[in-house]
């Protein structure tokens, strides 16, 4: 039996004063992935646009100075590939939003 390792990507970061309240490119995913890591330092909550599906994408909040794993492993199920986006409802001041995605 041999042991999988994940293999992660590079990860993503964009500073507050970059990002808009129009959906800007963040990462792109060359394959489906197992796992995302989302840390949003900002001082105010961030929308991120997801892969999910074939050819769909899904718009997640996220609150301010907040960070989540999203594992899909555990349901044998895997983030569509695609290019994750971000975007604010209320411009922050301070912090960025970085994300690291494996399969």
């Amino acid at each position: 039996m041999s042991i999988k390792h994940l293999t992660f990507d590079d990860s993503a970061t964009i500073a507050f004063g970059s990002i808009t309240g129009t959906y800007a490119n963040l990462l792109a995913l060359s394959d489906d992935s197992d796992v995302i890591f989302v840390f949003n330092t900002c001082d105010t909550a961030i929308y991120l646009s997801i892969p999910s599906g074939y050819a769909a994408s899904k718009n997640i909040r996220f609150p301010a100075k907040t960070s989540i794993a999203i594992d899909c492993r555990g349901n044998s199920k895997r983030l569509a590939k695609g290019t994750i986006q971000v975007k604010y409802d209320t411009a922050p001041t301070l912090g960025e939003v970085t994300i690291t995605a494996c399969r």
